[in-house]
């Protein structure tokens, strides 16, 4: 099945390529190994894509659609398999760059830092990616791309009215980046991971706002400069 869907490999060599490109671009120093090709049998221990010394190595097991409910079948949640299509290799490789590079775990838990650092990681996403459409680089439906950006505003005045911006506790950072179906504290067609969505808002905000440079963006540490100078204002 796996050969059959990957006959023709000139656009996942393509897609690949281009974040490589883009990795050189941004980071000259970084060297890129070989890479190889794989079937996992979808382990849920074992990432899709992993970046090791002797090569970077992607299971693209983890990339044949459902269609055939293939991952039903193995207990996979819908809202994971979604992701399950080719067109996420390449978003997964960018992020497998960031985690494997610039991710730096935070002490702060307050949901404006998850927010801010989740949208950084986002947007080093779509800057190896520029042609990535933001449901993918979410993991979105396109309905659920559609009601998040209509319903932005909505988001945020919540976030704000209810004092959760510094908020640390637990179910609040579960509502807003726990991954599942939707966010039932919304609506049942709300997506989930909600923080993330807007986290990538103020950092696209923040750099279209100031003259920084994607290094620049990675390496600052200042949450509340960052969310200052974004000029954050949802779309009403």
């Amino acid at each position: 099945m796996t050969e059959k869907k990957f006959s023709d490999d000139r656009k996942l060599t393509k897609d690949i390529q281009s974040v490589y490109q883009h990795i050189h671009y941004y980071y000259p120093s970084i060297q890129i190994p070989e890479t190889y090709f794989y079937i996992s049998g979808i382990d849920y221990e074992i990432p899709a894509v992993m970046i090791q010394p002797h090569g970077i190595l992607i299971s693209l097991d983890y990339y044949l659609g459902n269609e055939d409910k293939i991952y039903d079948y193995i207990g996979m949640p819908r809202f994971r398999s979604v992701r399950c299509q080719p067109s996420y290799i390449s978003r997964d490789l960018a992020q497998a760059f960031y985690d494997n590079y610039f991710h730096i775990r935070s002490n702060k838990k307050d949901v404006l830092s998850e927010m801010i650092n989740a949208g950084k990681q986002l947007y080093f996403i779509e800057a190896m990616n520029p042609a990535l459409p933001d449901s993918v680089l979410l993991g979105y439906s396109s309905k659920q791309t559609q009601w998040a950006q209509q319903h932005e505003a909505d988001v945020w005045a919540t976030i704000v009215g209810n004092n959760m911006l510094y908020s640390n506790d637990l179910n609040t950072s579960r509502n807003f980046f726990g991954d599942g179906p939707f966010t039932q504290a919304f609506s049942n067609e709300a997506p989930a991971r909600l923080g993330e969505f807007i986290g990538l808002q103020i950092i696209r905000s923040y750099m279209t706002h100031n003259d920084v440079s994607l290094q620049e963006l990675l390496n600052n540490k200042d949450i509340q400069q960052i969310f200052q100078e974004s000029q954050y204002k949802p779309r009403k």
